[in-house]
């Protein structure tokens, strides 16, 4: 995926890059390009909560946790167009995910739903209850206990094989892997610190997940973590996590990036994009490493 923008792309070597860009020291910091304001109450977008590549270059999909609306967001952090979902569907959009196919993937935490939308005229809305697909009963005993709002919170799709990934954000956090049909939970895996996810921010049973992508360059998932202020780059052949710390330098300054809810990953530009539901602060960050 490249993302086109005026902000300069450079490439890299792969070799060099893996090693640069995941295996360096976690502590670290990014190294700030941009920092976008985007909340914008008047068209709908108040609380961000969700980012993804669109098929369009430079524009992502974003969906806000307040309205029923699916936005188009540019990389400087300009809405664009936005699709007017019915009221029915409700609010409480958590994450979202394209499809090579023009689909879009919108997922609500409290009913464990996602819904598949394909942008025609007039809008093409089909919804699938994750807890009513085949082989949840295998893994139901994992989520016996889990509130109602430590559900589903980031949705990712591998466009090779059009698997597709939904993190549950805790109490346990958890990667389920779903079929392209998304007929099937064909797998469900721990995410625990065995594993690589832990974080000095937050204890383990307070650390989350708030936001999923997947980079085709590394055949990588990356795993935002709200209260661990972190990303977690896993490699599902192996199960094992690197962490790569939210913080950067500002003003002289070491900045934490604060209430993080949505990322998409350039790693061919080595470029992460963090979005945030931060209030009025909300914002769209790039980051390129040192």
């Amino acid at each position: 995926m490249k993302v086109a923008s005026s902000i300069p792309l450079g490439l890299t070597l792969f070799s060099f890059f893996m090693f640069a860009f995941v295996g360096s020291g976690k502590g670290e910091p990014l190294r700030l390009i941009g920092s976008f304001e985007v909340r914008n109450k008047h068209k709908g977008y108040s609380e961000p909560s969700g980012l993804s590549p669109s098929s369009v270059e430079g524009l992502f999909w974003t969906v806000s946790d307040a309205d029923a609306k699916l936005h188009l967001l540019t990389s400087d952090g300009q809405l664009k167009n936005a699709f007017h979902l019915p009221e029915a569907l409700g609010a409480d959009l958590e994450a979202v995910a394209s499809r090579l196919d023009g689909s879009v993937l919108l997922l609500q935490e409290r009913d464990w739903a996602i819904t598949v939308l394909k942008p025609t005229t007039p809008i093409s809305l089909e919804r699938i209850l994750i807890k009513r697909m085949r082989g949840f009963g295998r893994y139901s005993h994992l989520f016996r206990a889990n509130p109602t709002n430590k559900g589903p919170e980031g949705i990712a799709v591998d466009p090779e094989t059009g698997t597709v990934f939904l993190a549950i954000e805790g109490e346990p956090r958890v990667l389920l892997t779903l079929s392209p049909q998304l007929t099937e939970i064909v797998n469900a895996t721990s995410l625990s610190k065995e594993n690589g996810f832990a974080s000095p921010k937050a204890k383990d049973g307070e650390l989350d997940v708030s936001g999923l992508a997947w980079s085709p360059f590394s055949n990588t998932l990356w795993m935002l973590s709200d209260t661990g202020k972190c990303v977690f780059v896993y490699n599902p052949n192996t199960g094992i996590a690197e962490r790569i710390d939210l913080k950067f330098h500002n003003s002289g300054e070491k900045t934490w990036v604060k209430n993080a809810e949505g990322i998409v990953v350039d790693e061919e530009a080595q470029r992460i994009f963090v979005l945030t539901d931060d209030g009025k602060d909300s914002r769209l960050f790039v980051f390129e490493r040192p």
